[in-house]
């Protein structure tokens, strides 16, 4: 396999480190099928893929809201008894929906017998079609003489008349007020607006929120809306796994913490830490990240800034391999539709990537990068499943202190200042027929021109490549999936896990490059294999699998079958 053009330039500087290093470095170990800059490559991509693992934007809030029916039933037996022939029915006070779309609810029943019965569950249709119509209603049937076949029922267009919070947060109610103050100012009452402004509130770091929305018990009054609101203020994620290389790990440890409402702004701090647990110049990982909301309609923005450096092992140990990152973005955020079923976000980022590499001391490659990345990002509730699509348009910026692939020192020569890339990514969860559950992630990319590292579809590691060492293979340009599907087992009560999750897995994943200071232009890979997980109690999640590639066109791996596992405690 030709050596990387990228990399070239510095592969000749190991020679002149001293003939007997280089020779003892391609002599450690067995045999690979990597070459000695490409593996070293491998160990780059793979700092660039920790580092949108940890980046990625936190998951929105969510909400529980509930709507039970207040409304006084009447006697059955003579609700049934009492029978008219209906002619008409006028219904006052329907201002927000039009008549004719009311009159759906009866048309079918028009110049019938109906009973008194009938008439109630006209009633309810009137309130379903002002709920379909987003608006929370109540119709109500007044005593009247029903002879005359004319009816009359009365509607009531709801609203809030008040917001009771159970909460042991102090001052909640009047942090809250700008948004409680939206809600009560509804006339009639919007569910979707409504639905809005509390998972906005929701998003408001460490809250949780239960509403329940109770009918007046008189037609004329407004309804009450009803919030227990919870906080947590911290919370902790420790991860010990196997995911890691021969020369970076493969043992991993991560920690992550997370600390809410620092400012008393409902703001969100995070830090993620990762290093490996016996060698720890192999990786050093460090994360910050700040989130603040804006205002009170979902802005928020926010920044991470973060260094890397990995010091290889193994075969790559007598290189004095020493490769470091400093890296950040900043973001700002905002809802565009926001409903307990669908949500679209739209994100606008800015972010910086110093990078190095080092041999024997000597600086090899450098080069800083700048790019912006505007994104939208949708999520939605399915029957029995969920769904987030993703769509990220990039480009490459020539100003904040970027430096050009011209440089001397330049990894990848022949990318332009201004690269562009557009990716999708899919992950859609569904049950199927009561049977499993099947887990899809998809990711595809394209690029026009060659790009940087820090910006290409990787595969190797998890999602996209299991059997294969994290970041095997990366392109400019490319596809990946990954399907498993698993199936939960219910355990005797004696044994300390309540169920067991089986499943097995299938993914395949193909990247191209431009002809642009690589040795490929294509590449391909697929792995296979079975697994469980299991949850001991509410703190500490366990999963083991064991991974087959299927598909390896140009030879990225020596490892073969893999049994991989991951530990999480959560607190």
């Amino acid at each position: 396999m030709p050596l990387r053009k990228a990399l070239s330039h510095w592969f000749d500087a190991v020679r002149r480190v001293s003939i007997s290093l280089a020779t003892s470095a391609f002599m450690v170990g067995p045999s690979l099928s990597q070459t000695i800059p490409e593996r070293i490559d491998s160990v780059v991509s793979d700092q660039n893929e920790i580092i949108r693992r940890y980046s990625a934007p936190r998951k929105p809030g969510t909400i529980d809201l509930s709507v039970p029916d207040a409304r006084k039933a009447t006697s059955s037996e003579q609700a049934e008894k009492t029978m008219f022939t209906l002619r008409s029915i006028t219904v006052r006070g329907a201002v927000t929906v039009p008549s004719a779309t009311l009159e759906q609810a009866w048309a079918a029943q028009r110049n019938k017998k109906i009973s008194a019965a009938d008439l109630y569950a006209i009633a309810e249709r009137i309130d379903e079609i002002y709920q379909k119509a987003g608006y929370f209603s109540w119709a109500v049937v007044p005593e009247q003489d029903f002879s005359s076949g004319n009816v009359v029922i009365v509607l009531y267009e709801s609203y809030v008349r008040r917001v009771t919070i159970n909460s042991a947060i102090p001052d909640i109610e009047r942090r809250l007020k700008p948004y409680i103050d939206r809600i009560v100012a509804m006339r009639p009452i919007r569910i979707k607006e409504a639905e809005r402004v509390l998972l906005l509130m929701s998003d408001l770091g460490g809250l949780t929120i239960e509403g329940t929305f109770i009918r007046p018990e008189t037609p004329s009054a407004g309804g009450d809306l009803k919030l227990d609101i919870g906080f947590k203020r911290a919370g902790a994620n420790a991860i010990v796994d196997n995911l890691g290389s021969n020369a970076v790990g493969p043992f991993q440890l991560t920690g992550t913490g997370t600390f809410n409402d620092a400012l008393r702004l409902f703001d969100v701090a995070n830090i993620a830490l990762v290093t490996i647990p016996d060698s720890p110049e192999e990786l050093k990982f460090v994360l910050a990240s700040h989130d603040v909301p804006i205002g009170y309609d979902g802005l928020h923005v926010g920044y991470s800034i973060g260094y890397v450096s990995s010091q290889p092992g193994a075969d790559l140990k007598p290189l004095d391999v020493d490769i470091a990152s400093r890296f950040g973005s900043a973001y700002a955020n905002y809802p565009l539709l926001r409903t307990i079923d669908h949500s679209l976000f739209s994100r606008l980022e800015l972010n910086f990537k110093d990078n190095s590499l080092a041999l024997g001391g000597e600086t090899q490659t450098d080069e800083d990068l700048r790019w912006l990345a505007a994104s939208l990002k949708y999520t939605g509730e399915l029957e029995n499943g969920a769904i987030t699509l993703t769509g990220t348009f990039g480009q490459g910026l020539d100003g904040f202190g970027a430096s050009s692939s011209t440089d001397p020192l330049a990894p990848r020569p022949g990318v332009p200042d201004d690269y562009r890339y557009f990716r999708g990514d899919l992950d859609l969860t569904k049950e199927i027929a009561s049977l499993a559950v099947a887990h899809l992630r998809v990711a595809a990319q394209y690029a026009p021109t060659a790009v940087p590292s820090s910006v290409q579809l990787v595969l190797g590691g998890d999602p996209y490549g299991l059997a294969f060492d994290g970041s095997a293979a990366s392109g400019d340009s490319g596809i990946a999936a990954s399907l498993e599907l698993g199936r939960n087992i219910e355990l005797p009560e004696a044994l300390p896990i309540p169920n067991l999750n089986v499943f097995a897995y299938v993914d395949y994943g193909a990247v191209w490059n431009h002809d642009t200071g690589v040795d490929y232009i294509e590449a391909e890979l697929g792995s296979a294999g079975i697994g469980a997980k299991a949850a001991f109690g509410q703190h500490l999640n366990a999963r083991a699998l064991v991974a087959v590639p299927f598909r390896d066109n140009r030879g990225l791996t020596d490892t073969g079958t893999r049994f991989l596992f991951q530990l999480i405690s959560s607190y």
